[in-house]
């Protein structure tokens, strides 16, 4: 109970100042605005403010002062907290939006309640501790944006940016060293330590450039070596070309017959050969082959053969005893059991007959004086270097003054075009007929028309031709003149 005396509280100087001093420091530890102690009278329904902090409080209280608060009030404020603590937020003219707040102290004995410890906090004041805290906060958060952002990027320069950079200059000096023939090495230098995939690209790169050093080093050698073999081909293409006849006409000084041949390798050197020579004044050899397969094993086969055919001949045998003598020889060596097609043709200039044997090569294409050209289907025997034992039967043909055999190699009418076409014989024919001319101009035609049939198809395999006119011997062409 409060017993006003001049506006002061009936207690005790020494109590007063006891109480407001505790006040005083809890305000300080607690940065209210105000804190004050009240009593309330239930009988007079006042609120009476018995210890105030301040000289005056932020609600205008003073020691003394008496607020009108009745139960209903006083009542609201306690449902708030089940302990009997006031709370409440209030407009107050003079000082804006308040929050109120206070703790009943109890009497030890009876547990009466003696009154409430009160205090009062500015909403603006928590608004702005809010806006001091939210700009604190951001500002704080920014700086540790800024620092992790810092060190984020360090790490990424350091263990992404550099050795990626390291590796991008070591791949243009790379690049330079090769393009000046320098040999040096650039990836296995770099000292990149990441721990991560660009440690590993390193590595990787390391081991690209070794291998590609051994791999230039190879090419390298695989290139000398190339070019070396390039060379012995040529120079055994050029050896080849040289054991056929190529000086035309061959005979200058006969007049009783015209001969004219070319051979057209596939390859640097080729398995085709033509030949002719003079067995004696009156007898002319004349031969033409095939070799199975193409490249260097085809032409030394081929060399072999040409000259044992030529050998044969030159002995003065029929053409099937020298295809029987030359069949024996080849099988005798023949490991890598290769074949060779051969025609071979004994002329008498001096009767103008014609005697061939086949081993299972092209027909030959005859024209006879004042005719066409047609095939001379004659009887095949088996080809050279299959069996030992094979015999071989020869056959004669006539040839009257103005007559021509034309002889080839299959890579003449199998040449195909890009649609898989075959230039065939009936072409042969159809070109022998158009151009019924010289040997030379023959031939030469004949391979006009194969290179335009064929276009843009590479050449699969070997061509060679020969043409040869006989124009009589040179008695009947003296007995003709006079």
């Amino acid at each position: 109970e409060a017993d006003l005396q001049g506006g002061k509280p009936a207690l005790d100087s020494a109590d007063y100042n006891t109480i407001q001093s505790i006040m005083l420091m809890l305000k300080d530890q607690t940065k209210v605005n105000d804190i004050y102690f009240g009593i309330y009278d239930r009988e007079a329904h006042v609120f009476l403010t018995v210890c105030d902090c301040d000289d005056s409080s932020i609600v205008g209280c003073y020691p003394g002062y008496v607020e009108e608060i009745d139960d209903k009030t006083l009542n609201k404020y306690l449902k708030r907290s089940d302990t009997g603590r006031l709370y409440d937020i209030a407009y107050h003219s003079r000082y804006g939006w308040l929050c109120t707040s206070g703790v009943p102290l109890y009497h030890d004995v009876t547990g009466d309640i003696l009154g409430y410890v009160m205090c009062d906090i500015s909403i603006a004041d928590i608004w702005l501790g809010i806006r001091m805290f939210l700009l604190q906060f951001s500002l704080g958060l920014f700086l540790s944006f800024i620092i992790v952002s810092f060190f984020i990027m360090r790490r990424i320069k350091r263990y992404l940016v550099e050795p990626i950079n390291q590796i991008t200059q070591a791949a243009g000096n790379y690049v330079k060293d090769r393009r000046e023939g320098i040999a040096e090495s650039h990836f296995s230098n770099l000292n990149i330590y990441s721990g991560d995939e660009i440690e590993n690209l390193s590595h990787v790169m390391a081991e690209m450039e070794h291998d590609l050093n051994i791999y230039e080093a190879e090419l390298t050698r695989s290139a000398s070596e190339r070019e070396r073999i390039r060379t012995e081909l040529d120079l055994a293409r050029k050896i080849q070309a040289d054991a056929l006849p190529s000086v035309f006409p061959p005979f200058p000084e006969r007049h009783d017959i015209e001969i004219y041949a070319s051979m057209t390798p596939a390859k640097e050197v080729g398995g085709d050969f033509y030949d002719f020579f003079l067995i004696n004044h009156d007898l002319l050899g004349i031969v033409m082959a095939d070799v199975s397969g193409k490249g260097v094993p085809a032409a030394l086969l081929m060399m072999v053969t040409k000259m044992l055919v030529q050998n044969y001949t030159m002995t003065g045998i029929t053409p099937d005893k020298v295809l029987e003598a030359v069949n024996h020889q080849i099988c005798l060596q023949n490991k890598e059991e290769m074949f060779v097609t051969v025609w071979v043709g004994i002329l008498d200039l001096k009767k103008g007959q014609l005697t061939a044997s086949n081993a299972g090569h092209e027909y030959p294409i005859i024209k006879k004086a004042g005719e066409k050209y047609q095939i001379y289907r004659d009887k095949h025997g088996f080809v050279i270097g299959g069996l030992s034992s094979v015999k071989y039967t020869s056959y004669t043909v006539d040839l009257e003054p103005g007559s021509q055999i034309f002889l080839y190699t299959d890579g003449v009418p199998e040449a195909t075009d890009l649609h898989g076409s075959m230039f065939g014989e009936d072409r042969m024919l159809a070109v022998l007929q158009e151009n019924n001319d010289s040997p030379e101009n023959i031939v030469k035609h004949m391979h006009h028309a194969v290179d335009a049939f064929v276009g843009d198809a590479s050449q699969f395999d070997d061509m060679t031709m020969l043409c040869l006119e006989y124009k009589g011997s040179d008695y009947l062409r003296g007995e003709c003149a006079s």
